[in-house]
Formats: C-alpha cells, structure tokens, sequence
C-alpha cells in the first residue's frame, strides 16, 4: 500500500475496546507514507502501540517498501516491510496474593526483530490484496509468542454519481489456532465528504462506520462496535477514532477522490 497514493499521507488512529471491561484492549497507531521515483516506488513507516491487561504491551516499530507496476487499467504493487516489537510486561502492576513471589516486581522487556510481505492490486475503483505483516515466528510455548497471521483484502466502488456511491468490501484474518474470522463491510458516499457504513465482524460485532472528508487534506473517521459476544454483558461497546492528513498542493486538484 505505501506509495499507492500521489502524495505523502499520513494517519493516526486510537482504538478502545470494550469500554468499562477492566483491562481492556488500548491501541494506538501512527503511519506515513509517500511515493518516490516517479510513483514507481513507496516508502512507509507504522508505528504500534498495543496495551492488554493492565501490565502487557507490545510496541511496533516497521520500516515498509513496494514496488508498483503499471498493468493496463490498474496498477500491481510489491511490498515488504521489516522492524522490531517490543513486548513489556510489568509484573507490578498486577494483583498480589502471594507477597513473598519475587516474580511479581519484575519488569520484563523483550525484542524480536519482525517482517511481512504483501500483494496490492488497485484500480480507481477496486482494490484486492494479501498480505502476512508478521512473517518471523518464535516458540509457541515461549512468551511472549509471535506468531504468522494472514490477511485477504478486498472492495470495489459502485455508481456513477460524484453525489453517491457504494463500496461493499471484504477482509478475511487467519492465524494459526485461531478460526478464519471475516468483516463484512459496507460504505454509503455522499457527495464527496460525508461516509457512512455498516460492519459485520464475525462472532463479535456490528459496526457503525463514520468519516468526513473535512477539506481536500483532511480527514476524519469514527467507529463504534455493537459486541454481539457475552461480553456485552459488561461492555458498552468499542470506539476508534481516525484522523488522516494529505500532503501537497496538487491534493486539492486531484479529480477522483480516494475511496481505499
């Protein structure tokens, strides 16, 4: 995906999930990116801030390139990406029944270096990718464990109308020891700026889908998941927030907005 667009872009997004379930997932994620050599190449950087539980959390730190390749209406591109993780556990902050466990004053930090690779497809109005972002594995019975996961990506963008359109999307998830999890989406476009959509994420939530295309550069995303799960029972849902920034005089003149 990097360099996919004409301009450097850049991105942050804060996840909370399941509000008021003590010890709940915190993300944070920053991404830049920005073609190079004519839009032959791209160049990319995320950065990751996970938190689970009120003493793990890991951090990414991924360095990304692709490659694109003309062909015919579309455009193929190649990409790989590598980094570290960092996995932190402090064992302090947890609750004491034991006073004389020594384990539990521990800090514990540990690095592993970390690569993925993908395939993007893309058009003006259809993308299809796959992509494995975290290649490099570690024992299973170590922990922290890293393990290989697998993402398929898919969506197209229906109508005619600049004032309306449609984009019905797919994304499948695997990993091993966990089931093919699916999201199902679908996003309304009005007029340029405003878009709404709903989610389906297998076993786990319907999603209400909200972004606002505040000027030419500038752009906000809102999320909120409705959990379908037991945990709904003592969980008002999830939010995640996006804000996205576009770079560069030409962004205003560019004449086909970007639905992906």
């Amino acid at each position: 995906y990097a360099g996919s667009k004409d301009y450097l872009s850049v991105a942050a997004l804060y996840r909370k999930q399941w509000v008021d379930f003590p010890g709940a997932p915190e993300t944070q994620t920053f991404s830049i990116h920005s073609p190079i050599s004519s839009g032959k190449m791209g160049l990319g950087f995320l950065f990751v801030n996970d938190k689970t539980g009120k003493s793990n959390k890991r951090m990414d730190f991924m360095a990304s390139y692709a490659y694109h390749i003309e062909t015919g209406n579309g455009i193929f591109a190649l990409g790989i990406q590598g980094g570290i993780s960092q996995f932190s556990n402090n064992l302090a902050e947890l609750r004491v029944f034991d006073l004389n466990d020594n384990v539990a004053n521990l800090n514990e930090t540990e690095m592993f270096p970390n690569a993925g690779a993908g395939l993007y497809y893309y058009t003006e109005k259809f993308y299809a990718g796959a992509s494995a972002p975290q290649l490099l594995s570690t024992d299973p019975k170590a922990a922290p464990t890293l393990v290989n996961h697998f993402f398929f990506s898919t969506g197209i963008v229906l109508g005619g109308s600049d004032n309306f359109k449609l984009k019905p999307s797919l994304l499948l998830k695997s990993a091993p020891g966990a089931p093919l999890n699916y999201d199902i989406n679908l996003n309304a476009f009005i007029g340029k700026i405003i878009g709404i959509g709903v989610s389906y994420r297998s076993d786990d939530a319907v999603v209400g889908l909200l972004s606002l295309q505040l000027t030419p550069q500038l752009r906000l995303g809102y999320s909120y998941d409705m959990i379908q799960t037991d945990i709904k029972d003592y969980s008002s849902g999830s939010h995640e927030f996006m804000l996205g920034y576009d770079f560069g005089h030409e962004v205003p003149k560019v004449r086909v907005p970007r639905y992906f």
